[in-house]
């Protein structure tokens, strides 16, 4: 509730909005997510968009080493 009344708040004084501090808790959170992905993986961030890439020719390798990021992602 403490959140809800700062944020109408600051509404009202026409300053940071909800929205705007909803951007940059999001982009903080997400800056995370970047530090759980295996060295090896290439990784990029813009925005909301997350890709991971793996430069190798080795189908099966680069499966394992893509799960093995996925499952530190949802872990």
């Amino acid at each position: 509730m403490v959140c809800k009344k700062k944020v109408i708040e600051t509404l009202e004084e026409n300053k940071l909005t909800g929205p705007v501090l909803g951007e940059v808790l999001f982009l903080i959170a997400i800056n995370s997510v970047l530090k759980q992905i295996l060295p090896l993986l290439k990784a990029h961030l813009f925005a909301d968009d997350f890709t991971i890439a793996w430069p190798g020719k080795d189908l099966n390798t680069t499966t394992k080493l893509m799960q093995v990021a996925l499952d530190r992602l949802t872990a």
